[in-house]
């Protein structure tokens, strides 16, 4: 699982690119909640992705205001 949080043309709300087995996921960091998800990944990937978001929702959070220089919302 590789997550990723661009620093260009990013815009609101804080959400992170989640690449799981080549498919992608974009995840809201604030709540944690799936904004777009590839048909391609099943209800258990998803589930993993959301969980390991959720366990580091803090340090991603920092790492979307480092990153980008805008708000979460």
């Amino acid at each position: 699982m590789d997550v990723y949080i661009y620093s260009r043309k990013e815009h609101p709300p804080a959400h992170c690119h989640v690449f799981y087995e080549n498919e992608e996921a974009i995840i809201f960091l604030n709540p944690v909640a799936v904004r777009k998800v590839s048909p391609n990944l099943n209800d258990w990937e998803v589930e993993n992705i959301i969980t390991f978001i959720q366990e580091h929702q803090e340090f991603l959070i920092g790492e979307w205001i480092k990153v980008t220089g805008l708000p979460l919302e």
